[in-house]
């Protein structure tokens, strides 16, 4: 089995009576709340500064992710890339080397495969 988080949300688990062997019929139901993903061994290094923020940002965007372009303006937005024109790029490439991101056809999105 992979370990830690599989997925970036949480499950409800409800019950709806029992079947003919008496055991309970259950349902899992995606909950409200969003559980912040990392990738596979970086728990123990938390990010900081501007990867924090980009990986947050795109966290934010859900599963379908942001382009490029996306992300590089929710970035600014935050102040990330004011003074030094490189920290974009510098920040998303640390992310994606370090595992927590990937990228398909200039689509970002957050690992969750570890």
């Amino acid at each position: 089995m992979p370990e830690g988080p599989l997925f970036s949300f949480e499950s409800e688990t409800h019950e709806f009576g029992t079947d003919e062997d008496g055991d309970p019929i259950t349902v899992n139901i995606i909950g409200s709340r969003q559980i912040e993903a990392r990738a596979k061994g970086h728990a123990e290094k938390p990010l900081t500064g501007n990867a924090k923020v980009m990986f947050m940002l795109l966290s934010d965007a859900g599963p379908l992710g942001l382009t490029t372009d996306e992300w590089n303006a929710r970035g600014r937005q935050e102040g990330i890339d004011v003074t030094r024109r490189t920290a974009l790029y510098e920040t998303r490439s640390k992310l994606k080397s370090n595992g927590y991101v990937k990228c398909s056809n200039d689509r970002w999105t957050v690992r969750h495969d570890g």
